[in-house]
This record gives C-alpha cells, structure tokens and sequence, in this order.
C-alpha cells in the first residue's frame, strides 16, 4: 500500500522493531514500579495482567498502572503493527519458493497485535473473559508468528540463519508455559479463570514463563529490528 511505501520511505522498517521492544519494556517498568507502591509482588506471584487491573487481589489501588499498561500497550501494539508489515515486505523479496507460509505469518502478526490491544482495553477484574480471549490471540499468536517467520528465515537464502536462534527463544519460554500449565487447566476443578485470578503459589511458575514469553518477545523485536537495519546497510553499501 502507498501509505506504507510513505512511512517506510521516511522511517526505516527495522526502527519499528526496536521501538516496539523499547515502548513494551517501558510500559511493563513504569506499571511495575506503580504497581509496587500499592502491593509488593514477584513475576512468580503476579501475571503481568495484573499491571492493567485497577485494582491488587488484596483490594488495593494500583495507583495508576492499569492506566499506563492500557495506553502503553496500545502504542506498543501500533509500533509491532508497522513493524510486522515490514518484516512481512523484508522476508518476502529473498523469499524464492514456499511463499505460501508468508501470508500466514502476516495473519498471525495481525492477530496477536489484535490480542495485544483487547488485552490493553479489558482487564482481567472488568471483563475477565474478553480479557482471556486478548491474551490467548497475543501470545498464541504471537508464538506462531515468530515460528512461522523462523521458518521464513530458514528458507530465504539471503537471510542470516542464526536469526532463527532468536525466534528458538520465546518457543522455548511458549513450551515451557503451556508445560507449566497443562497440570493446572486439565484440572476437572480449575479452569482459565480460576487460574489467572488465583493467587495459590502452585501457579508461581505458570506466572513466571508468561513473564518470560514477554520478555523474550521483546527481545526478538529488539534483534529483529538492529538486524534488518544491519542487512540494509550492508546492501547498501554493497550497491555502491
């Protein structure tokens, strides 16, 4: 679309990358910190939802967390947007054969920004479910579209493999969530609610891997975006 042709012409795609990575890890800090005024908490006793509710499982005010998770997740979710239409533009022109998988990573990319933003507009105490159907669409669709993107990276030719190793990372932290998790949601007396209100420290290392799903996300915007900056360049300077 010429639009985008616009904005990648006056902004490198791979800065998207980064500022993506940079605007989710200032929203997740600053909703941390405010949220630590009101109740003390470790990534193994709070789900990072628990940064947008405008209140702490104890009752009390997460003096304006919830504020800042919703309106930095939302930005963070249009720079991951922008950078998932370029990244899609980038794999694709090395791309010779099986570019069949690329349409379905672009979906999947614009399935779990979707979920980002739901997850940014419902929290888990005003609308648990709309909130519940957020986060499976951000990171089930978030897995899929670095896997489906890794794939991509192994078969372009131009494209350096060790990029997959970053892609490799958040599927490890994915497996070992869904690991995690399985004892507890095939529970005949759980469920999806019950476990993301439950504060039982049995859940303690479900939290944890969610935590590190994020964290390794960001990290592979972050890798991404200094990557496609660096291959650039290198053409570039190879055209001259």
């Amino acid at each position: 679309m010429k639009l985008f042709d616009s904005v990648f012409q006056r902004v490198k795609g791979g800065y998207f990358g980064i500022l993506t990575a940079l605007s989710g890890t200032l929203t997740i800090s600053i909703s941390a910190i405010l949220y630590l005024f009101a109740e003390p908490f470790t990534i193994f006793s709070r789900y990072i939802s628990n940064l947008g509710a405008p209140f702490t499982p104890l009752g009390f005010s997460t003096n304006g967390s919830n504020l800042v998770f919703t309106l930095g997740l939302i930005i963070t979710g249009f720079f991951a947007f922008l950078f998932f239409i370029f990244l899609y533009r980038f794999l694709k022109q090395g791309l010779k054969k099986n570019k069949w998988i690329m349409p379905i990573s672009h979906f999947l990319a614009l399935t779990s920004v979707l979920g980002l933003w739901i997850v940014a507009i419902f929290d888990y105490q005003t609308n648990i479910i709309g909130h519940a159907v957020g986060a499976t669409m951000f990171f089930f669709g978030g897995f899929l579209t670095v896997l489906t993107f890794g794939v991509t990276i192994l078969l372009n030719s131009e494209i350096s493999k060790n990029q997959f190793i970053a892609g490799l990372i958040v599927a490890v932290a994915f497996f070992m969530f869904i690991l995690n998790l399985m004892p507890h949601a095939m529970n005949p007396e759980s469920n999806i609610v019950f476990i993301l209100q439950s504060m039982d420290p049995e859940i303690a290392m479900v939290r944890f891997w969610e935590w590190m799903i994020l964290l390794t996300l960001l990290f592979w915007f972050f890798e991404m975006g200094l990557y496609t900056l660096y291959y650039e360049k290198k053409v570039n300077l190879e055209n001259q």
